[in-house]
């Protein structure tokens, strides 16, 4: 029974031992520097900026951006119709002032399909640029059936 004991205290000693050593092993390898990880210790959780958000708040309002951008993408198409009633006016007068706003629609609608496409390659602004390919996409159809409408 006494060696059967001896045994059990020679194996807790060793491995106290064992533990002592890689405790004294931990002890003598020196402190990370912050260069060496990053700028941070390792170990260590980074400090808090105000640029980091949480993850549900990290997305810009993307509803909010697509609506921005069918409202941008409406002007052209606003003022094609507004150009369109104008020409309709029985008096000349008014027909210079249709020819104008009719090709600044028409330059309009071509800025609109450029920046649409600028913007889709931007993730920031993203949704924007889908608002207004959506009304690049939809603006003829609306002039077409707008034309078609008689006072």
């Amino acid at each position: 029974m006494q060696e059967h004991d001896k045994t059990n205290d020679e194996d807790h000693s060793q491995g106290d031992a064992q533990e002592q050593s890689a405790f004294a092993h931990n002890a003598e390898q020196p402190q990370q520097t912050g260069q060496e990880t990053g700028g941070q210790i390792a170990g260590e959780t980074p400090p808090s900026t105000s640029a980091q958000q949480p993850a549900s708040q990290a997305g810009p309002n993307t509803t909010k951006q697509f609506w921005q951008g069918i409202a941008w993408g409406a002007i052209p198409l606003v003022v094609f119709l507004i150009s369109y009633v104008a020409a309709l006016q029985p008096n000349e007068s008014g027909l210079g002032f249709a020819l104008l706003a009719f090709f600044g629609s028409v330059v309009g609608y071509l800025v609109l399909l450029i920046v649409a496409i600028i913007f889709l390659f931007n993730k920031r602004v993203r949704f924007v640029g889908y608002g207004l390919l959506t009304m690049v996409l939809i603006s003829p159809i609306i002039a077409a059936i707008g034309c078609q409408i008689r006072f």
